[in-house]
């Protein structure tokens, strides 16, 4: 009796998701395998919900899912069917971003020539916190973490004369949302008058 024992394939090890918004996101994964027919992609919101699905073709290893609901955890599998006729699956979890991720109206107020309070109206959705990154024409970056219930922030030492971007990012369960940044300028220190004294003139006969 001759017995043929049918050589394991190899399955996709990776999935990577990215550009996500408030109702899609990429899914893309590796390796790509020439012994694929076709993929299956099931996607559902995580611990509710039923599996959707969409059939990729085994030479493509990305695609979109579209029509998502924001601020959602998605389990995603796909299932790569190989030619043979065995299937292999692999899942990961990704997020849609909020409605409106990003803070609005952006503005800074002068507190001394070293140092200004930003200030902005407060992100949409379950805010869990921002996360404030100055980068100083003059000096090192720096990164502020602020609770969700503030909604500014002093920003210290800022040189004279020098342009500092500001960038303030809401942050989300799992995910940030999208940063507003705006770039501020600091007026020069003034430099005071020396003093002159007068000189003073003498008319002819004085004894100055």
């Amino acid at each position: 009796i001759t017995v043929t024992t049918l050589k394991d394939e190899v399955t996709p090890t990776q999935i990577l998701i990215s550009e996500s918004k408030p109702h899609s996101f990429k899914v893309s994964w590796s390796p790509k395998l020439d012994s694929v027919s076709h993929y299956q992609v099931l996607y559902s919101p995580l611990r509710r919900g039923s599996a959707k699905s969409v059939i990729v073709g085994g030479s493509q290893n990305t695609t979109v899912l579209e029509n998502l609901l924001p601020n959602t955890t998605y389990l995603v599998t796909v299932i790569a069917q190989y030619k043979s006729g065995l299937e292999k699956a692999l899942s990961a979890k990704a997020c849609t971003l909020e409605e409106n991720s990003q803070i609005r109206h952006l503005h800074f107020q002068s507190m001394n020539p070293n140092s200004l309070q930003a200030s902005w109206e407060q992100a949409d959705g379950n805010v869990l916190g921002y996360k404030v990154r100055c980068r100083r024409q003059a000096g090192p970056p720096s990164l502020q973490s602020v609770a969700p219930q503030m909604n500014s922030v002093i920003v210290t030492g800022l040189a004279p004369g020098t342009a500092n971007r500001i960038c303030v990012t809401p942050v989300y369960s799992g995910q940030k949302g999208k940063a507003l940044c705006k770039t501020t300028y600091i007026q020069p220190a003034s430099v005071p008058a020396t003093y002159q004294p007068q000189k003073k003139i003498c008319q002819q006969g004085q004894n100055c």
